[in-house]
């Protein structure tokens, strides 16, 4: 696995965890983001974030914590 997405619950973002090149790759596709984050990425929980988050899942494999929630989220942005 190239890494990890935890849903930070009592915040209500999201936190993803991976290695350097793919956190790189993520700020282009979270333009949002601050670029001074390194080791990780904070997303809010929105549906469009949690659909791109599943994109991105699909390119760079990695364990998701509560992913039920994750799809619920994204399955809500598609309709």
């Amino acid at each position: 696995m190239n890494g990890t997405v935890a849903y930070l619950e009592k915040k209500r973002m999201w936190k993803i965890t991976a290695p350097p090149h793919i956190i790189l790759r993520l700020k282009r596709l979270f333009p949002k983001v601050s670029k001074r984050q390194h080791d990780a990425l904070i997303l809010s929980d929105t549906e469009e974030n949690a659909r791109d988050i599943e994109w991105a899942l699909g390119r760079y494999p990695m364990t998701v914590e509560n992913e039920s929630y994750l799809r619920t989220r994204a399955d809500a942005h598609r309709d």
